[in-house]
């Protein structure tokens, strides 16, 4: 049917409803029982990870806060808001000889763990001999065993030896949970250097350390920060290394805080808990902007 200009006038009994209108009386369109499961999945897998997060981060947000809390015992809600726990931290004597102590310490852990990790890296992947792979996982066994066996293990180990109790079983115990860390980074980054490279240097006139020290070594620079990084990380936080294998008069900032515990605890514990984690963020940050959290893959994955 057509009106008087000759356009096709709508049936009434037509289903189809103009475009951009929606129709008064359709039909719901219900999803399929696949569909309806793969949707709840999703749903629980992300309602799962929030409560994941939310679980770690509500204690680390609590000591948060209690660092700024004026009272020495804690109340909710705060009243006041105050930085008296942060200058008691900064201020006092022994808790800045602990600072300073556990700075030294992974400085000087960290220093030692670099140069062994390259020399280790560098090893397993140029070298192809009997019993490879057990050694690639053989250094990397320290990330994989639990600390509390390992300073048990070292603390009886530097007893046969009568080194224990001294600076010096401390450092290799923390240089031992270190060096793993720069390892892992450069069998990782090793792949990534051509041969080809390393070859033209040399029929250029460049011995076999000139090439080392300025063709193999600035292609994985960013590989040795990365595990300088971490390495410094797991040495100034740790805490099992340091309670086997610390000496009395070397205090560093792990154990500091577990004597202070023992007699009492106020919110100075907790101002230095935040001090550490502000530390670790900023390695990290630094960290990601000059090296990249990606560059962490398995060393498994790139031998294979």
């Amino acid at each position: 049917m057509r009106n008087s200009s000759g356009e096709p006038l709508a049936s009434p009994t037509s289903s189809k409803t103009a475009p951009g209108r929606r129709p008064i009386f359709g039909c719901l369109r219900v999803p399929s029982l696949p569909r309806l499961i793969r949707g709840l999945g999703r749903l629980g897998v992300h309602a799962y990870i929030a409560l994941a997060v939310v679980y770690i981060l509500a204690p680390i947000l609590v000591i948060v806060a209690v660092s700024f809390h004026h009272k020495r015992y804690i109340v909710f809600p705060f009243e006041e808001y105050s930085l008296r726990w942060w200058t008691e931290a900064l201020v006092r004597p022994e808790w800045r000889s602990a600072l300073w102590t556990s700075f030294l310490l992974a400085v000087q852990a960290t220093l030692i763990s670099t140069g062994v990790g390259i020399v280790a890296g560098l090893a397993i992947h140029h070298h192809d001999f009997r019993g490879r792979q057990f050694v690639s996982t053989f250094f990397l066994s320290p990330l994989l065993m639990p600390q509390l066996l390992t300073g048990l293990a070292l603390l009886f180990f530097f007893a046969q030896l009568n080194i224990s109790g001294t600076y010096g079983s401390l450092l290799m115990g923390h240089v031992l949970v270190s060096f793993p860390y720069v390892v892992r980074l450069v069998l990782a980054a090793l792949p990534n250097v051509s041969r080809t490279i390393e070859e033209a240097a040399m029929t250029l006139g460049a011995n076999e350390f000139r090439t080392l020290t300025h063709v193999t070594l600035p292609m994985i620079s960013p590989a040795i920060r990365g595990g300088a990084m971490f390495a410094f990380m797991a040495s100034y936080n740790n805490v099992l290394m340091s309670l086997f294998l610390s000496v009395a008069r070397v205090t560093p900032m792990p154990i500091k805080i577990y004597q202070h515990l023992e007699w009492g605890a106020d919110p100075t514990v907790a101002a230095i808990s935040t001090l550490f984690l502000l530390l670790t963020i900023i390695l990290l940050l630094i960290l990601h902007r000059t090296v990249g959290i990606e560059l962490m893959p398995s060393v498994e994955q790139r031998q294979g």
